[in-house]
């Protein structure tokens, strides 16, 4: 781009006044040239596309010499990244003679890639058709940079926000999203399903979560392959899993996909040499049938699983009105139970323990009752399973063992003959953290010896064996005796018993019951009795009502027993005057 013009002979041809004219706007030309090069990246091209002329700022930027540059098509530094439509565009327009404007990304010689903020003017002869193309460059390399990594940014903010992080699923929120906006859909059938996997909790609590980790990631890709491409699967938190199935054709359809579900994580999962049974749980609710909200309709379908759950889970169920109606009133009675052990509606009562030949009472066992200002006296069936599910258990089981021993200090205080006294923990209340501390507290509050408290766990605690055994250890060392309720009701082995910290075996009421004519029933007793007689432990019976019973469990050596022959659970005044009647 050579602007000097001095010793040219078209100089010659021009009056002294042009030529000082011309000098001067060439004098102009040079420092916007100046200018251009200093500041700008320029590069001159032939009406063909041919690289005429490019300044220092280009050769730098393109990592190619002017020598390399000089003759070339412009293509030497396409970097591919634009589409054909995009170049189409830009020489339509400059063809026309119009400027043009836009962003380029170029590829330097060594292969990496910049960004140019791009101006291109033609520039026209007599007949206005270009004869060659001035392009004005401004590196933006590092705005673009920027601009991706902000870009980045918001995409990873986004997937943090709308997407589970380990299944890669539509999380909660956004699937509460797409179904919001699909219920706009009024002409259409939908059917939202709410999935939980049976048990994952144990698999986590067992073999970690790693492994129950891995099991979620199974499972949601043996989900998704169950699904239409217009489904949406979400993993809604834990082991809980969301479907939307859109413009369904009717329930069939929706059971067939809900069976498929059931069958493909019914295979077996291998992680390493460990092998995984999974089921799984599935509430349906169907829209526009059971509403058309999306939160009404995740109310429902949870509903359904709930319901599903209690009967034992591992199958499919649609929701029903029944279900809500039993549900609301479900919530009622755990509010209901909340506020009970607030105000402490709650009383207890002791039923004797007695030794079969001497008819001397030899323990109590503690019993929690429910009186409820409106509905009376609630039966333990129905309020204990509630407060294990809610883990409101724990501060009522807190509140039953303070209590009771109060109560067993009280006696010892009044001159009655100290007697051991028993309270039930659940499986919940063995696994809180802070359990042995908390009964240690209790002992010293109360100022009670730990020989005069018994701990009665049931059966099915033996489930969870390896975790809650260190911990009936600790509560053993501290001299407090452990007992084993509901026994033989088909829970535990004998050979858990060898290594288990336990005391005493109760004897399931059951089995008293049709001990007279039952051989089995007789069998299983003595079986026990035996059993317990070979490991030093204590055998109590449950649940005697007649004589008969009794005469035949005194034939077997069974020498401790309780039930309603002796006495019904009694109110603490009245197991007061029972403890002070002479035996006879």
């Amino acid at each position: 781009m050579e602007l000097n013009l001095e010793n040219n002979p078209i100089l010659e041809k021009l009056s002294p006044e042009d030529q000082k004219e011309l000098k001067e706007i060439l004098k102009k030309l040079s420092a916007v040239k100046f200018a251009l090069d200093q500041s700008s990246i320029v590069a001159i091209t032939d009406n063909r596309g041919r690289i005429t002329y490019v300044n220092d700022k280009f050769c730098k930027l393109s990592k190619y010499t002017r020598e390399e540059l000089i003759g070339q098509d412009h293509r030497i530094v396409n970097s591919n990244y634009h589409s054909r439509a995009f170049f189409k565009d830009m020489w339509a327009t400059i063809g026309r003679g119009k400027v043009w404007r836009g962003e380029m990304k170029n590829r330097a010689k060594d292969g990496s890639h910049y960004w140019v903020d791009t101006t291109i003017v033609p520039f026209l002869n007599e007949k206005g058709i270009p004869y060659q193309y001035v392009s004005i460059r401004n590196d933006i390399t590092f705005r673009k940079k920027m601009e991706e990594e902000r870009e980045k940014s918001e995409q990873m903010i986004y997937r943090l926000a709308y997407y589970d992080t380990l299944t890669d699923l539509p999380n909660r929120r956004l699937f509460t999203d797409l179904l919001t906006n699909e219920a706009q859909n009024l002409g259409e059938q939908n059917a939202v399903m709410f999935l939980d996997i049976d048990k994952l909790k144990n698999i986590n609590e067992f073999c970690g979560h790693e492994i129950g980790d891995l099991i979620l990631m199974e499972v949601s890709h043996r989900l998704s392959q169950c699904l239409r491409e217009s489904d949406v699967l979400s993993r809604f938190g834990g082991d809980e899993f969301t479907i939307l199935l859109k413009n369904i054709s009717g329930k069939s359809q929706v059971e067939q996909i809900a069976q498929q579900m059931l069958e493909s994580l019914e295979k077996t999962v291998i992680l390493g040499e460990r092998t995984f049974n999974i089921t799984c749980s599935i509430g349906i609710a169907l829209s526009p049938y059971d509403g058309l909200g999306s939160e009404i309709l995740l109310k429902r379908s949870a509903i359904a699983l709930n319901t599903l759950k209690e009967s034992g889970g591992n199958g499919f169920v649609f929701f029903d009105v029944n279900m809500e109606k039993r549900a609301m009133e479900k919530n009622l009675f755990e509010a209901d139970l909340r506020n009970a052990i607030q105000l402490e509606e709650f009383f207890l009562e002791y039923q004797p323990k007695i030794d079969l030949f001497s008819e001397k009472v030899i323990g109590l066992e503690a019993l929690v009752r429910w009186r409820h200002p409106q509905r009376g006296l609630i039966s333990p069936a129905k309020f204990i399973p509630i407060a294990e599910e809610t883990g409101l258990i724990i501060p009522l089981g807190e509140w039953i063992l303070r209590k009771v021993c109060e109560q067993t200090k009280r006696w010892q205080q009044k001159g009655l003959p100290p007697l051991r006294v028993s309270v039930n923990l659940s499986v919940q209340q063995l696994n809180q953290l802070n359990l042995v501390d908390n009964i240690k507290q209790i002992l010293i509050d109360t100022e009670l010896n730990p020989r005069w408290l018994e701990i009665e766990i049931t059966e099915s605690i033996f489930v969870e064996i390896d975790r809650v055994s260190p911990v009936l250890e600790q509560i053993r060392n501290l001299g407090i005796k452990i007992s084993v309720d509901d026994f033989g009701t088909g829970y535990s082995s004998l050979s858990y018993l060898k290594n288990l910290p336990v005391d005493i075996l109760k004897i399931d009421a059951s089995f008293i019951r049709d001990i007279t004519y039952d051989p089995g029933s007789q069998a299983i007793v003595k079986a026990i009795i035996t059993f317990a007689e070979a490991f030093n432990l204590e055998v109590i019976a449950e649940g005697i009502e007649n004589r008969e019973q009794l005469n035949v469990l005194l034939g077997q050596g069974c020498i401790q027993g309780q039930g309603y022959y002796y006495s019904k659970p009694l109110p603490v005044q009245e197991t007061e005057e029972y403890l002070n009647k002479p035996v006879i």
